[in-house]
C-alpha cells in the first residue's frame, strides 16, 4: 500500500543549495516570515510608544496594534486597552 501523499515528503532531504533557493524565493515572494530578519524596534519607535496612544504608534510606525501592545508590555508600561488591569492592585 503506498504512503499517503502528505507522508511521502517526510523522508525527502534537501541539499543546502536547494534550501538556499527555497529561502530566497520565500523572501522574494513574502510567503514566509524570516525570523532572522525580524524588524527590531528603534529608539525613535520606543520613544513614540512612551508618548503616544498605541493606535497612533501603530499608524506612525507601520506596526500592528498587537505588536505595539506587546512592546508596551516589554517596556513595563501600563496596558492602554480599556478594562485591562496590569499588575496586582
Amino acid at each position: 500500500m503506498p504512503l499517503p501523499r502528505f507522508l511521502g515528503h517526510r523522508r525527502r532531504t534537501l541539499t543546502a543549495e536547494h534550501r538556499a533557493k527555497l529561502s530566497a524565493a520565500n523572501l522574494r515572494n513574502g510567503t514566509r516570515p524570516d525570523k532572522d530578519r525580524k524588524r527590531l524596534w528603534t529608539a525613535r519607535e520606543d520613544a513614540l510608544v512612551w508618548k503616544l496612544r498605541p493606535k497612533d504608534v501603530a499608524n506612525r510606525t507601520g506596526r500592528t496594534l498587537a505588536a505595539v501592545h506587546s512592546r508596551r508590555y516589554l517596556l513595563d508600561l501600563p496596558d492602554a486597552r480599556p478594562g485591562r488591569v496590569v499588575g496586582s492592585q
